[in-house]
């Protein structure tokens, strides 16, 4: 969000965090050189993020073959931009995905069938800060299993790999500091897929 001041600024709006602007939306490639942006939006700042995001990607996509991407073309997205338009054009425009799924019902459901020895602990080369825990984390188990999304709509399923990272959550209120908890409570961080193709 870029915030705006002014009655003159043509298309301005207040956004969710309430404050005045317009809403950006970047596409940028990355193939082996300093980051490029290939495409550019601003819209309104009341405007739903997804919106007109598909052929927004579908431009994207080819400005990025023709900034020689190379054949694999996977674009990365926030929550904001999970929802079968925008996979769908991804898709209809020869690219693989990476989106964080909602945790809704059918992803935790997804996430609590995958068995305890599927876990695969990773260290971060540099470690990530956590907001909700306050703390500086530098390791996580990950697991994928499969998913299918949008099944609501037959036409619409997506079947790909759904990818996840949980960290220990920390409940500083009953475990003294220094103290292993009694028993693990998962956080699981927005999973990253759908994630590709299939």
């Amino acid at each position: 969000m870029r915030e705006l001041y002014g009655y003159a600024k043509q298309g301005v709006g207040y956004g969710y965090n309430k404050v005045k602007g317009l809403n950006a939306l970047l596409a940028i490639v990355s193939a082996g050189s300093a980051p490029i942006i290939v495409a550019y939006r601003l819209r309104q700042g009341t405007v739903s993020s997804a919106r007109g995001a598909g052929k927004f990607l579908a431009d994207a996509i080819a400005a990025a073959r023709r900034v020689g991407a190379g054949k694999v073309i996977r674009c990365r997205l926030d929550s904001a931009f999970y929802n079968h338009k925008v996979v769908g054009a991804i898709r209809k425009a020869g690219a693989q995905f990476s989106i964080t799924a909602r945790m809704d019902r059918a992803v935790q459901k997804a996430i609590s069938s995958i068995p305890d020895d599927a876990w695969v602990s990773i260290k971060y080369p540099q470690a990530i800060y956590d907001d909700e825990q306050q703390r500086w984390i530098s390791d996580a188990p990950v697991a994928e299993t499969t998913y299918t999304a949008f099944t609501s709509k037959a036409r619409h399923r997506v079947t790909a790999r759904l990818i996840v990272r949980r960290v220990n959550r920390l409940n500083p209120k009953t475990a003294p500091q220094g103290q292993d908890e009694l028993f693990s409570v998962y956080r699981y961080h927005g999973p990253a897929g759908p994630g590709g193709r299939r």
